[in-house]
């Protein structure tokens, strides 16, 4: 595993990319965990990022999302005028991993850095695995009551801005395409619809999508196709990453604003949106 991660070190640098100056790649072979933790910012505070669980396709991979998603809490807890860094971790998940055991030796490592680091769930990772971590340190936040539902009001404010921008007022009537069913997507979808938004809902999970479009009178469409759709906003409330640079230039919608963390697959995808 640490060729691995060499490879992935070797690669970035290739990429004329900067690794981080403080990660760490952590690991427990008894349970399966491969993670790396990168702490992007210490100025401002405590590095503040949740932890994230998927299957990446190597470590270079895995690290790049981490040093993405860090870099991303950095300048999202500067914006918001909080005193606390950037961080995050991801964990590289596979057959086998016992989670249990994995994610409470993840939160002894975090322990370990005496409050450098303070975390809560993200994409992935469950309230099991949170409330495992929780065995190891005292720096992981289990309760996410109200999460879902404050991204949500944030969202439909971005989103009466887009409107404003067009000299909407509001968003009733707007057609709205909610990329992800999951907690966050079927919380933004709902604040919409309650505003008198037309919602279209994707998900990998199609059954869970039409559960949500039945609920609130909305559509589906498949999740290949709800990047194009012909709508005022494409909500991207998944995974991040997903607007590339051909995607940026094939877009129907009017805007994009979404949940999603890191929804430009690269700077080039955001010059595209900004020129057209």
């Amino acid at each position: 595993m640490m060729d691995e991660v060499a490879a992935a070190l070797a690669a970035m640098k290739r990429a004329d990319r900067k690794p981080p100056a403080n990660f760490i790649f952590i690991t427990d072979p008894p349970s399966g965990l491969r993670a790396f933790l990168v702490l992007d910012s210490l100025a401002l505070g405590p590095a503040a990022g949740g932890v994230r669980t998927r299957r990446y396709p190597s470590a270079e991979a895995a690290l790049r999302d981490a040093l993405d998603l860090a870099r991303a809490m950095t300048l999202k807890c500067a914006i918001a005028g909080l005193d606390a860094g950037g961080g995050k971790c991801v964990v590289m998940d596979h057959d086998g991993l016992d989670r249990p055991r994995a994610f409470e030796h993840l939160g002894k490592r975090i322990e370990a850095l005496r409050g450098a680091f303070r975390t809560a769930g993200d994409l992935g990772t469950t309230k099991d695995d949170l409330e495992a971590m929780a065995k190891g340190t005292q720096y992981v936040c289990t309760d996410e009551r109200g999460l879902s539902a404050a991204v949500a009001r944030g969202m439909l404010r971005c989103i009466e801005a887009c409107a404003a921008e067009r000299g909407r007022k509001g968003v009733t009537g707007m057609r709205v395409a909610i990329q992800g069913a999951g907690s966050i997507g079927s919380a933004v979808a709902e604040a919409l619809a309650n505003e008198g938004a037309r919602v279209l809902c994707a998900d990998l999970d199609t059954e869970k999508a039409e559960r949500l479009a039945n609920r609130l009178r909305g559509r589906t469409c498949s999740p290949d196709d709800i990047l194009f759709a012909e709508v005022d906003i494409l909500a991207p409330c998944a995974s991040g990453g997903v607007i590339t640079p051909d995607i940026a230039r094939r877009l129907r919608a009017s805007a994009v604003c979404g949940a999603a963390n890191n929804i430009l697959a690269s700077q080039e995808s955001g010059q595209i949106l900004v020129e057209r």
